[in-house]
């Protein structure tokens, strides 16, 4: 599995909970009208709740072209969660048609706001050339960042490209430490590819493409 496939299963999974989080507790039409006055005036957290609203049903009809209307408002105010879910919806290819020049934009402007997400999935795209020319230099500092922030899929990017020696000296050792954090919170593929490795007392090897 390479990184890109890595975080994009594990961002598919992640993507939800933000979505959940971002929404008000209150699906009644009274707060949807209150959210949207203010979000017609600009305000960018209220904008990302309007187009989680169209997003997901609540109080309103579901309407994903709306929904991404929202979300394109509140990230060009700098709505960090709104950017991430605009770039996965170029990515994915959701609620619009597929960019990953696009994806990779918007994503790396919330990498700039210092959203741990974000910074791994930035380094995942460099690692890739998905949407940007490939730079395993850049792919290592957007990976390193969100890994030390604690992020264990990005803990497990960066093990492989201290192991492949992608954009860093290789180095077992810390290809090893990165890998046993990751296994440690519970990454599947990490604890799986690290008890392989200590059953036969190898090197990290360079993911298949």
């Amino acid at each position: 599995m390479t990184i890109r496939h890595m975080w994009l299963l594990a961002m598919c999974l992640a993507l939800a909970p933000i979505i959940v989080a971002a929404q008000d507790v209150s699906c009644s039409s009274a707060e949807t009208d209150r959210i949207r006055s203010r979000a017609d005036l600009g305000d960018a957290p209220s904008q990302l709740s309007i187009g989680e609203r169209y997003a997901t049903g609540c109080g309103v009809a579901r309407d994903p072209a709306e929904a991404f209307a929202w979300y394109r408002r509140a990230a060009e105010n700098g709505e960090v969660h709104a950017q991430v879910n605009l770039g996965w919806a170029y990515l994915l290819g959701t609620l619009v048609v597929r960019n990953d020049a696009e994806g990779f934009k918007w994503l790396h402007k919330a990498a700039e706001q210092g959203n741990v997400a974000a910074e791994g999935l930035v380094g995942s795209l460099y690692a890739d050339g998905r949407g940007v020319q490939q730079d395993y230099s850049a792919a290592v500092h957007w990976l390193k960042l969100a890994a030390e922030s604690g992020d264990a899929n990005a803990q497990l990017g960066l093990a492989r490209m201290y192991g492949t020696g992608r954009g860093v000296s290789k180095d077992s050792d810390q290809a090893m430490q990165w890998l046993r954090k990751s296994a440690m919170q519970g990454n599947e593929q990490a604890k799986k590819l690290l008890s392989a490795l200590e059953s036969k007392g190898s090197p990290l090897q360079e993911p298949h493409k």
